[in-house]
């Protein structure tokens, strides 16, 4: 939050790529919440994705359990805007910010929302990349997380080359239970086998 409202407050776009299921609604949540307590200033929120087909199933899971906080109103509370489908081209598009964009794509895998957005965006120091999650080193977006600053980075899919002058940064939110996580849980549950 502290990331996304700096480069908010320099004008710039803050990049979220997330995995569709559970982390894009998990996501929403965390934005709303520090919304709702003015931890970062206003703006345009995009949305992208598969996530974004996934949100009436966690809002119908929501509503049956407590297993998930999630509600479908949060995409109006927070205003949440369509990221329209149209040609995008890192020599020419231009993305106006201050604005989020949390798009589907948590590895920035070829041929998303996320990757083609990133193109437009590493030229700018007023941007960020936040990553979220596991990034698989072979992936773009593993690649772009171990590319230095000023550093060329190549978008494939465009045949474009870059220097990396957006601020790159990885949270680790990841979903994923670690060993002793797993074994404390096994003993906890008190079974025979």
């Amino acid at each position: 939050i502290k990331t996304i409202s700096k480069t908010i407050k320099r004008g710039g776009i803050c990049l979220i790529p997330a995995f569709a299921l559970g982390r894009i609604q998990e996501l929403l949540v965390l934005l709303y919440n520090a919304r709702k307590e003015n931890k970062y200033p206003e703006c345009p929120i995009y949305c992208s994705g598969l996530g974004m087909a996934l949100v009436s199933t966690f809002d119908a899971i929501g509503k049956t359990t407590s297993a998930v906080n999630f509600s479908r109103q949060i995409l109006k509370k927070l205003n949440i805007k369509q990221l329209r489908r149209k040609k995008i081209d890192p020599k020419t598009t231009k993305l106006k910010g201050p604005a989020i964009y949390l798009l589907s794509s948590g590895m920035l895998v070829e041929h998303t929302p996320a990757y083609k957005i990133a193109s437009c965006l590493l030229k700018d120091n007023k941007n960020s990349i936040c990553f979220v999650g596991y990034c698989d080193p072979s992936t773009p977006g593993g690649q772009l997380l171990q590319t230095q600053p000023n550093e060329v980075f190549k978008f494939e899919e465009f045949d474009y080359s870059i220097p990396v002058r957006s601020k790159i940064e990885k949270f680790d939110l990841s979903g994923h239970a670690d060993r002793e996580d797993l074994y404390q849980f096994v003993l906890a549950q008190k079974k025979k086998k």
